[in-house]
């Protein structure tokens, strides 16, 4: 992520994590979707996408250890 961040002249870069990716939080490793299932599990909220069409989701978000980018990131987690 860093690297893109670099070619990319410094700016943020977004990523998607899958669900079966590892987190590290209060020092035990779990998994995306176990976090967000279990611990934060978010609010519901309409939101309009392109077209102008409403969809219920769930948001949460936290800051947490990504294990494949060796560092803490801000996960923002919608749930459809």
């Amino acid at each position: 992520m860093d690297e893109a961040a670099k070619e990319s002249g410094g700016s943020q870069v977004i990523s998607q994590l899958r669900k079966n990716q590892n987190i590290e939080y209060r020092g035990r490793i779990r998994s995306v979707e176990s976090y967000f299932n279990s611990i934060n599990k978010g609010i519901d909220q309409i939101i309009r996408v392109r077209g102008g069409k409403e969809i219920k989701v769930t948001v949460s978000s936290a800051r947490l250890k990504v294990s494949s980018h060796s560092k803490k990131t801000l996960c923002h987690c919608l749930k459809i």
